[in-house]
């Protein structure tokens, strides 16, 4: 549980940190430190990217995003013609009049 604040009125929200038990601190502190830790690993094994890099890698996932809509429109399209063709012909379901 949190401890009431001592300084109500004097920027109580820059003191919430002490106001913590300190069980608490201690896990937070030390799931923090962990985290930056990780992430600082993180950063000295991976090689920084470049811009021509990061180009490539937006205009591959906007190649995708464009491939992805062209597909779902042809899929309405033809579910929209099979419907029509549906309609049009009523109960002959003969499509192919020669």
């Amino acid at each position: 549980m949190v401890m009431p604040q001592r300084r109500d009125s004097e920027g109580a929200h820059r003191h919430w940190w002490e106001d913590l038990p300190p069980a608490i601190r201690h896990r937070l502190r030390q799931a923090i430190s962990e985290e930056l830790a990780y992430t600082r690993g993180q950063d000295l094994v991976s090689s920084p990217q470049t811009k021509g890099t990061q180009r490539y890698d937006i205009a591959i996932d906007l190649f995708r995003l464009m491939l992805s809509i062209a597909a779902v429109s042809v899929i309405i399209m033809l579910l929209m013609l099979a419907c029509i063709i549906f309609l049009y012909n009523g109960e002959n379901l003969n499509i192919w009049r020669f």
